[in-house]
């Protein structure tokens, strides 16, 4: 099976760098998505920004200054895509190396065709009960290997966070 066979390609919304952050949330509300590729004038993917980075900008800012925030300010520009005619194994390759649940599918000259998440592939899989993509034993790839990636992209930062603020604690005892 191939990318292109699940990406969702219907409804889509995108933003551009200079979208206004409130905008971007209006987008995903009407697409009912977490995610917006960025597009430059030529509809190229240049990031990607989710309801998770809308979240952290507002905790990390007031509501003014939020107000007059732009995607470039906060999207990732690290996107990872894959192209319509990869295999399923490649993007769950790509989704589990990166630890993201969404790829970005674009043409062979980089423009926006549409987004393939791990929803997509486990909404499939309900669905289709032949479908093996969490049997994808030749690429060594499956769906349960990018959901614990996944997972340990949270736990990382969970553990992270734990780590910074114990420092921070037994510095304030120092003084």
């Amino acid at each position: 099976m191939k990318v292109k066979d699940l990406m969702t390609t219907e409804s889509l919304k995108t933003c551009s760098p200079e979208t206004k952050l409130h905008k971007v949330a209006q987008l995903m509300d009407e697409g009912n998505c977490g995610v917006l590729p960025v597009l430059n004038k030529q509809k190229k993917v240049i990031g990607m920004i989710t309801d998770r980075d809308l979240a952290l900008a507002l905790s990390r800012n007031e509501s003014e200054v939020i107000a007059k925030m732009k995607v470039e300010e906060i999207m990732s520009d690290d996107v990872v895509s894959v192209y319509s005619d990869d295999s399923l194994a490649d993007a769950l390759k790509e989704m589990r190396i990166n630890k993201i649940g969404r790829l970005a599918v674009v043409n062979t000259d980089g423009k926006f065709k549409g987004i393939l998440s791990v929803h997509n592939l486990l909404a499939q899989m309900k669905t289709n009960s032949k479908l093996e993509i969490g049997q994808q034993k030749s690429q060594d790839e499956s769906i349960l290997k990018t959901i614990i990636a996944l997972s340990e992209r949270y736990d990382q930062k969970l553990k992270t966070k734990k780590e910074n603020n114990k420092k921070v604690l037994e510095a304030e005892e120092v003084w």
